[in-house]
């Protein structure tokens, strides 16, 4: 049975996305922003195998999304 996948906004380290990046049950993809990468070194090395699409507030949502189906 194919895994369902989970698109998971991640602002900040809480226990939620603690216990989300932890299951084994879905196939995670994170999308995070520039903006708030308050993420400390061994978290991001934890979560570094995760799928994960980092967005720019700052720049127009159509730019970023094709940066993302580009890449």
């Amino acid at each position: 049975m194919k895994k369902p996948t989970l698109l998971f906004v991640e602002e900040i380290r809480n226990s939620l996305s603690e216990k989300v990046v932890s299951r084994k049950d879905i196939c995670l993809v994170l999308l995070r922003f520039k903006q708030s990468m308050f993420f400390d070194e061994l978290y991001l090395k934890k979560t570094s195998a995760i799928p994960c699409f980092i967005l720019n507030k700052e720049v127009g949502i159509k730019d970023e999304v094709r940066k993302i189906f580009t890449s």
